[in-house]
């Protein structure tokens, strides 16, 4: 028995759909229903696991122990789970693959990190949950009055009122629960370590984490990653309209396979998605239209060759020519900029 731990703690869980076993990891709210939008989404592919963190774990251990036991609850057969952590649940996510591997067949990241700066920020907030004599009520204040800075800033404002709505269940206690967790959880030296197939994901205009260097910075250590900027978007971003965590994973390609065919599906996947926004671009000048066209035709060479000839010197012409393109679009067109900026970013992690 551990001090402190509730042993009637009820993870609320709730299961969708078929196929293999995925599990939501919520973030600081620890509610699990601000997956409502993704839920019938991944379901379409997945048997979908949701779930309630519990409010007064006094260590990662703990969660970790209770996330494994989720796992096991959505995967009858034994299976390993698709895992997928928001925010604080990524440190979450990230934990239990380092210490229960064999219980993830793929890990998705979204908008977390690997140890919380600045720690200034974070006893603060600390001190003032414990310390402050303000009204718990007054948190749904404060979120309301920070929207503009969590969500994606096409989030529509019924999706803002819902997130308002679910979030306002989440209790003093528990934040400050999670929050001492963060200052004692630090995985830095350990992402090397992780070996299931990892995707991260990081919004672009994430205010409250700086989701995309972390991103970054945790794939380029952990083995084969994908590293992946979700343009336009939020912290809060799974509520957002044009947020599809089934596609956005179809897309990465399933945790199934040797690295060398996974990799071979990631590249055919970004570099098709990006022939095809090559050519839907509109309102470029003569010169800029024709560096367009060249990149076109690069990337349909590269998707049309058997992926045996994918040798890194294939790639070296279409890499130039990206950066050209990120610095001849960064005025006119800054979102295609970013998604050249990003498939270099992809290519580099390859090696290629």
């Amino acid at each position: 028995m551990i001090p402190g731990v509730d042993l009637s703690y009820d993870p609320a869980i709730q299961i969708t759909g078929n196929g293999p076993p995925l599990v939501l990891v919520p973030g600081m709210d620890g509610t699990g229903r601000l997956f409502y939008r993704q839920v019938p989404l991944l379901a379409r592919r997945y048997r979908v696991a949701t779930y309630r963190l519990r409010d007064d774990a006094p260590s990662m251990a703990v969660l970790v122990d209770d996330l494994a036991a989720v796992i096991r609850a959505a995967s009858p057969s034994g299976a390993p789970a698709v895992v997928v952590g928001e925010s604080f649940g990524g440190t979450v996510a990230m934990s239990l693959a380092l210490s229960r591997p064999d219980l993830v067949a793929g890990l998705v990241v979204l908008n977390s990190f690997p140890y919380f700066v600045p720690r200034e920020r974070l006893r603060l907030a600390i001190f003032a949950l414990r310390a402050l004599p303000f009204p718990w009520q007054v948190m749904g204040l404060v979120r309301r009055l920070t929207a503009f800075r969590l969500h994606s800033r096409h989030t529509h404002r019924a999706e803002i009122k819902r997130f308002l709505e679910l979030t306002a269940a989440t209790t003093r206690p528990a934040y400050l629960a999670r929050l001492r967790i963060l200052l004692a959880y630090d995985v830095r030296d350990r992402l090397a370590e992780i070996r299931a197939p990892t995707l991260f994901l990081a919004a672009e205009h994430d205010h409250l984490v700086p989701s995309v260097e972390q991103a970054r910075d945790m794939a380029a250590l952990v083995p084969g990653a994908t590293f992946r900027v979700l343009a336009g978007h939020g912290h809060i971003c799974l509520i957002a309209p044009d947020i599809d965590l089934e596609t956005i994973l179809a897309r990465w390609g399933p945790p199934a396979g040797n690295q060398g065919e996974s990799m071979n599906q990631r590249l055919h996947n970004l570099l098709t998605d990006l022939h095809g926004e090559l050519l839907a671009a509109r309102d470029v000048s003569p010169k800029d239209r024709d560096l367009l066209q060249h990149l076109a035709e690069d990337i349909r060479t590269i998707v049309e060759a058997e992926p045996a000839s994918h040798a890194p010197a294939t790639y070296h012409p279409l890499r130039q020519r990206l950066a050209e393109g990120v610095k001849a679009f960064e005025a006119s067109h800054p979102q295609l900029s970013k998604t050249l900026a990003n498939a270099i970013d992809t290519l580099a992690l390859y090696n290629l």
